[in-house]
């Protein structure tokens, strides 16, 4: 998933106006990274421009907004589906020994390709969760 930029701090959800609301999480400040600018004697000039930058990770999430609408369209961008079906087959068949042991190398690639995921799938509900109860969003 690419991070969206902005100039000003971006608020965590704002209305497009269509139905649809931007949720954006992740948010970041940075440096402005240096521009090249050609100059008329057709050399390149670095030049830094001075100031931040915000980074964040974004989805579209369409009304009626909720925690759980919010959740499933992070979800959905971070792990398409398939991703997540791949994951839960590989770690059920490294359990019923699929890749031989359980304590071989393809298996246990497989059991901590899950953990991940679920561990990364918890912090987002976390986050999810405490950005609505801030917002007041059930």
């Amino acid at each position: 998933m690419k991070r969206a930029f902005y100039d000003e701090m971006p608020s965590t959800l704002e209305a497009v106006g269509n139905g649809s609301y931007l949720y954006r999480w992740d948010i970041q400040e940075e440096a402005k990274p240096a521009t090249e600018h050609s100059a008329a004697d057709g050399e390149t000039a670095n030049a830094q421009e001075s100031g931040t930058q915000y980074s964040c990770l974004e989805v579209v999430v369409w009304s009626p907004v909720s925690s759980n609408a919010i959740l499933e369209a992070v979800i959905s961008a971070m792990w398409p589906n398939n991703r997540e079906q791949k994951l839960i087959n590989d770690y059920n068949a490294a359990q019923l020994g699929c890749f031989g042991s359980k304590t071989g190398e393809k298996a246990q690639s497989a059991i901590n390709a899950y953990k991940a995921f679920l561990t990364q799938r918890d912090s987002i509900k976390s986050q999810v969760d405490a950005d609505c109860e801030e917002l007041n969003i059930e």
